[in-house]
């Protein structure tokens, strides 16, 4: 009898194929002039962890940022200490960042409807201090229906350990809060150093929730429970220099 001739299965390797490169993120934007960011607000923006995505350089007489919704990003907007700006407004913002949201100054600085998170921290280190809202000089700022929360850092128990929601610095004449809150960052919820105007404000679980350098015109406050998360800093609800 012809046996039928013997087939032979071989096992072979499975062929691992490479995993493609994820998304690489937007490359970070240089603008100047009068400018106004995005062309479509209806795309979500990648970023990328080490760039900001918005850089303004140079002369803007005014710059509109927004509506926006940013991912992944180290910060989505800095000021660059040599530009000079006119006007400044984000509206609509949305963001999940690595360090920083805004970091500016100008003539004037209007923020309304931003809702920015930090995500990936706490952050370490001497120079990546985190914040959410940071306005180092303008004759007016004001904030409305926006948030800033989860801006955190962290250092040598013996060091004071930084990170704020919102840091409105020396340089600034005046500030406006209406509906905004800022919870959950290592030191400051709100961290003022002008005279302030607030109503409908909130802070909770920041080392000092409200953080007052020159006083400050209060309507609705809320304060809830301050939270020491490491380093030499006291805390309070309410903390006035």
């Amino acid at each position: 009898m012809t046996r039928p001739p013997l087939l032979v299965l071989a096992l072979l390797p499975a062929i691992a194929v490479p995993a493609g490169p994820g998304p690489a993120g937007q490359p970070p934007l240089f603008l100047t002039g009068r400018v106004e960011w995005p062309a479509d607000s209806g795309i979500p923006i990648l970023g990328r962890q080490e760039d900001d995505v918005v850089t303004l350089r140079g002369a803007i007489p005014s710059a509109r940022i927004g509506p926006a919704s940013v991912a992944g990003a180290y910060r989505v907007l800095d000021v660059s200490r040599s530009a000079t700006v006119g006007t400044l407004e984000v509206d609509g913002v949305r963001a999940s960042v690595a360090d920083g949201c805004i970091r500016a100054h100008a003539g004037s600085v209007v923020v309304r409807s931003t809702h920015c998170r930090m995500s990936g921290g706490p952050q370490a280190g001497g120079v990546n201090m985190p914040f959410g809202l940071d306005v180092t000089a303008a004759a007016a700022v004001l904030v409305e229906d926006s948030s800033f929360e989860g801006f955190r850092w962290r250092s040598a128990p013996d060091r004071y350990w930084n990170g704020d929601g919102i840091s409105i610095e020396k340089g600034v004449a005046g500030a406006t809060f209406r509906r905004v809150s800022a919870n959950d960052n290592t030191d400051a919820g709100f961290d003022i150093r002008p005279h302030a105007m607030m109503s409908d404000v909130s802070a909770a679980g920041n080392c000092r929730n409200f953080r007052f350098w020159s006083g400050a015109d209060a309507g609705t406050q809320t304060t809830g429970d301050s939270m020491k998360r490491g380093g030499i800093s006291a805390c309070s609800g309410i903390w006035l220099n």
